[in-house]
Parts: C-alpha cells; structure tokens; sequence
C-alpha cells in the first residue's frame, strides 16, 4: 500500500534532472547574489519612509500615482483590502523574482554562466536600487516591474511582440521607473548586435531597435488610455500627470538639474562609485576598439556613429519617462536604469575574448572587485539605516514625554513639525558617509534640493503610543500663517522647552518642534527657509 504514494522513478529522475540542470544552478547562484544584496536591510529589520502609514492606517495609496497592478497586487497577498506588516515577507519574495528574470535573461543571451554571474546581477545590484527595496510593502511590485522590463527579451516565440508589449504595460502598472531598465538593455543588445559579424548588420540593428522602441511607447500610450480612464474613479494628482505627460522646457531643464545633481555629484563620490565609473568607461572604451577595427572601414564608421547615438539614448534612459511628467520626479528610487547601464559596460569588459595575455583575468578581477564594492556598500547602508532609526527612535521617545508632559494641563494639543526641520545623523552614520556619501540620498535626506523633505516623525510618534488628544500635523497651521501676515512673532510664546536636538514652542494649544535650533524665530522666516 505505501508504493503508491511513493514517487514514480522518473519522476524522481526529472526532479533530480532539473536540481542539476543549468536552469537550476543559476537560479540559485543568481538568487544567493541577490539574497547577499537585500539581507543588510533585512537585517536592519527597520520602516522605510511610506511603511510607517501603510502599517499604522492600512492605507495602500498606489492606484494615486498610476501603479493599478501593484494596490491590486498588495490586497490580493494581504487576503484584505487594508494593509499590515508581514515584513519581511515582501522583501524575501523580490529574491526568487529577480533571480527568475536574470536566469531567463542569461539563456535569452546564450551566455556561458561565468558572464552572467558578473555581469547580469548588476542589473539589480546597484545602490540605486537599494532605496526600493528597502520598501517593507513596495519592494516585490517595484522587483516584479523590474523583472517584466526584462521579460520581452526572454520570449523568442511567435507571438514575441505581443508578449513584449504586454509585459511593458504590466511592468508601468507596477512602477513606471523600471521601464528605464527596458531602454537600456534594448540598447545593450543592440550594440551586441553591431559587434556581429553578419552582412547588412547596421540596417538590422535599426530594426531591431526600432521594433522594441515602437512597443516600448505603444505600451506607453495604452498605459495613458489606462490613466485617462481609471484616474477619475481610482486616483489623483500623479496619475492624471502620467496621463497627460505634459512636458515643458522648464521642467525639461529642471529634470536635467536633477538628473546631473544624483549622477554626477552626489552618487559618483567615494572608492565604489570610481571604480564601477572606472570599469564601465573600460568596457565602452573596449567596445569602441573593437567596433573601429572592424575589416570594413566605411561600416565601421556607420558603426561607431550609431553607437554614439544608442549609448546617449541609454544615457538620458537612465532618468526615463518620469522626466517627461509635468513635475519631472527625478530621485535615486526612480533611476533604477542605472543598473542596466552599469551591466552594458561590466558586458563589453567580461563577455568578449581579448587577444591580450592576461586582460581577461583583469576584466574577471575588475568586475568582481566591483560587485564586492557593492556589496560592502549594502552592508554599509544596512547598517546606516539600522543606527539612523534606532537613534530616531531615542529621539522621537524624548520627544513624545515632553509632549505628553504639555498635554497633561491641555485637552488638544496640535504638533506642528517645522518643514525644514531635517533629523540629526546619527554619529556612525556620519562615520559612514564618509566612504559611502551616496548613502544619504537613500536615508532620504535629499542634498543640495530646496524641497522640504518630511521624515516619519508623525508616524514614528504616533507609533510611541501618544493618546489622541496630541494631534501631529507635519505643517505649519493656517492661524500661525495669519498671525505671521500680521507681523507677530514665534517669539511670543507662553513655554519653551530646549533639548539637545530640538526645541518646542507653545502657545495656547499649539506647538512647534524646530530641530535646526534657531533662536527666536519670526514666522515668515522659516516659510522661506
């Protein structure tokens, strides 16, 4: 009677087949890199800034910025139409999707597995993409987006553009960002393809290119259809700007600011970011030699000039579409593409044989050297966000005592949290930084930007367990406004309480907590910052 239950043997055959298949082994060397990549912020076990209120309200709030699959997605795995912490679940789950996508990219490229593993894991590697995943909630729709921009090179069968343009429509209503990724890698295999030895190679490159670009912004315009339709019952302000994309030479300049500020100023400082800069100029550098020494020399001059073309489209990619909305959003979270650009350099460095003794040990070395920077960056920015909470945290329960304290002789008190207030770093974050500077920008405190940036402390509070009757607001009221069109001063307050980090104004029932520790403080003063 047991024999029956027992597997047939070859089922037991196809099973161990397939746990020593190529398939399988690069799946999990694929996943044990990625898995290495996440677990600092695994570890750190901490909120990002949005995960605060999705835990404390249940709120989703994704169909408001045009990401229908991604809310859908969420209350479908949460088994209830509002939010609540399963971390890290989410996190552990964008592993096996992320690998999945590069295993099938890899067989899609016909690369042998020592090209893949120091090439492809860039694509997800890279300290652009630490912010997203850092997301306790959003980090599987933003790897699910990541890996259907990857999808459309994978399928080579007879119904490849349909599948292509399917894939780039799930992947914008998942996150618009990671259509990023698709141009540059559409890119990268393009000049893969100017590097064949084939008859007529640049006319096919042209069609190749263009093809995918035409599916590329066929699934763009369906996915403003979409908008136009959905955002009058389901969302708000960012959606209707992702319908209408209306783009400005104003905002055009103002995403170009943006976009040279994160990549050129804040994020190409420190060892790692000069030596991922180092080996991916080698890698375009080698695949310029190899395109100008082509036999044919009028080709190769075609050639060239269409590779400069291509590597410029890839570079502005590295921004994407959200350059193009009405208020272009160009933050390190969204520039994910820059993955996919790192990989097309570390490609041309790794992938092709040299006939110099000895450069492909050095590319090997090069690329690994590289990829380990990265991870040691990932450690170091785990470990930052880690400190940088706890040492909130110590702050916020300081915060909430004083706070009660005043409660107690008032029935409501209202907790105005200054807007250019910015929480004090923590000692061995600022230690950190010194190595790593681009850590900032994923802590979230945006260098150099006059935008105010409001961190959870609201959430963070309310999460201390403050009664209801203290009211946290991160603005300033409107009666405080009036009051300073007529000339009054904060000064005018009845307490004042000086901590370390921060000092608390009263008047009445409202409060201010100013961080900057200015002295007496004129209301119009920090409207303007």
């Amino acid at each position: 009677m047991r024999r029956k239950f027992l597997t047939q043997p070859q089922e037991q055959s196809d099973l161990f087949s397939f746990l020593k298949g190529e398939s399988f082994v690069r799946f999990g060397l694929f996943s044990l890199i990625i898995g290495l990549f996440i677990w600092p912020i695994i570890h750190a076990g901490v909120f990002f800034a949005d995960d605060y209120q999705r835990a404390l309200e249940g709120n989703v709030s994704m169909a408001t910025c045009g990401r229908y699959l991604a809310e859908l997605f969420l209350i479908s795995t949460s088994f209830s139409p509002a939010l609540y912490s399963v971390a890290p679940l989410f996190q552990m789950l964008s592993v096996p999707v992320l690998a999945f996508a590069l295993m099938q990219f890899s067989f899609a490229l016909a690369w042998d597995r020592r090209s893949s593993l120091l090439v492809l894991p860039f694509i997800v590697c890279t300290p652009f993409f630490l912010q997203n995943l850092s997301y306790c909630f959003d980090a599987i729709t933003m790897s699910l987006a990541l890996a259907c921009a990857i999808f459309p090179f994978c399928f080579q069968g007879k119904y490849k553009y349909g599948f292509a343009t399917f894939s780039l429509l799930v992947c914008l209503n998942f996150y618009q960002a990671a259509l990023n990724s698709f141009f540059i890698l559409l890119v990268l295999l393009s000049l893969m393809k100017l590097l064949e030895k084939k008859e007529e190679k640049i006319l096919s490159v042209i069609v190749f290119f263009s093809k995918y670009l035409l599916l590329a912004l066929f699934a763009l315009v369906l996915y403003k259809i979409e908008n136009f339709l959905l955002f009058p019952l389901l969302a708000g302000d960012h959606a209707r700007e992702y319908a209408v994309m209306s783009l400005s030479p104003a905002s055009l300049c103002q995403a170009v600011e943006m976009f040279w500020h994160y990549c050129f100023v804040e994020c190409n400082k420190g060892l790692v970011a000069w030596i991922l800069s180092f080996a991916v100029i080698c890698g375009l550098g080698r695949f310029f030699y190899r395109l100008v020494t082509l036999e044919n020399k009028k080709e190769a001059l075609c050639a060239s000039f269409l590779a400069l073309f291509l590597l410029f489209f890839a570079f502005i990619s590295i921004a994407g579409p959200m350059a193009l909305l009405a208020k272009p959003l160009i933050v390190p979270r969204v520039m994910i593409g820059m993955g996919a650009f790192i990989a097309l350099g570390m490609t041309f460095l790794v992938h092709y044989p040299s006939s110099f003794k000895g450069f492909e040990k050095c590319a090997f070395a090069l690329a690994g050297i590289s990829m380990l920077g990265v991870m040691v960056g990932a450690f170091a920015y785990g470990s930052a966000l880690g400190m940088q909470t706890k040492y909130e945290e110590q702050l916020r329960d300081h915060l909430a005592e004083d706070l009660y304290a005043l409660h107690v002789t008032t029935d409501h008190l209202i907790v105005g949290l200054l807007l250019f207030s910015k929480p004090p770093l923590a000692p061995y974050v600022k230690n950190t930084l010194r190595s790593f500077p681009w850590i900032l920008n994923d802590l979230g405190d945006r260098v150099g930007n006059p935008d105010p940036i409001l961190w959870p402390l609201p959430y963070q509070l309310i999460e201390a367990g403050l009664p209801e009757a203290i009211e946290v607001i991160a603005f300033v009221p409107e009666d405080w406004e009036s009051d300073a069109k007529s000339g009054s001063l904060l000064c005018r307050y009845s307490h004042k309480i000086m901590r370390r980090f921060y000092t608390i104004y009263q008047r009445d029932n409202h409060v201010l907590v100013d961080f900057n520790q200015r002295k007496c403080l004129a209301i119009e003063d920090f409207q303007k910052g």
